[in-house]
């Protein structure tokens, strides 16, 4: 079992202690059942960073932004319950930008460059789960996200300093 670690950052799954990104695939009559024992990866550590900038991006406000806030901390408790029970829901804003988005929807302005590093990050890592799920046992080399992973890092560091107030 997998359960160590903050639900909050933890991959979603090594939450659910199985691979969800395999390609589906229609099983003839007579094969076997396809066995894959769960193994963790390193993708599971760079979407549990991932999980960190969101939730950076999310509880934060620069500290000179004095509107409301209510809806950015529903979104907030929503998506960080503190608890595995929005597991699925990570999932969710895992595979689909129109869901990430929609978590974003009321963020200030001034993050418009950061949300978008994250986004690409997160389609990122989907088609790096996607490829690397294509074949079992999974080698890192299939993961291909390292070289595109590292730029977006960076650009984040190098990008615009804020004095974050947190929600």
């Amino acid at each position: 079992m997998f359960t160590q670690g903050t639900f909050d950052y933890m991959a979603v799954e090594v939450h659910s202690e199985d691979y969800l990104f395999i390609p589906d695939q229609k099983i003839k009559a007579h094969d076997p059942i396809p066995q894959r024992p769960f193994r963790y990866n390193p993708l599971h550590d760079i979407e549990s960073t991932w999980w960190v900038a969101v939730r950076t991006l999310l509880g934060n406000r620069p500290k000179e932004d004095k509107s409301d806030s209510s809806q950015q901390k529903n979104a907030v408790k929503k998506l960080f319950p503190g608890s595995s029970s929005r597991a699925i829901m990570r999932l969710q804003v895992l595979r689909s930008s129109h869901t990430f988005l929609s978590y974003l929807k009321n963020i200030p302005p001034d993050f418009d460059p950061l949300w978008r590093l994250l986004e690409e990050q997160r389609f990122n890592l989907r088609e790096a789960y996607e490829k690397a799920e294509q074949q079992y046992p999974l080698h890192s080399e299939s993961f291909g996200i390292h070289d595109s992973i590292h730029p977006l890092f960076e650009k984040m560091s190098n990008g615009e300093s804020y004095t974050l107030s947190p929600l």
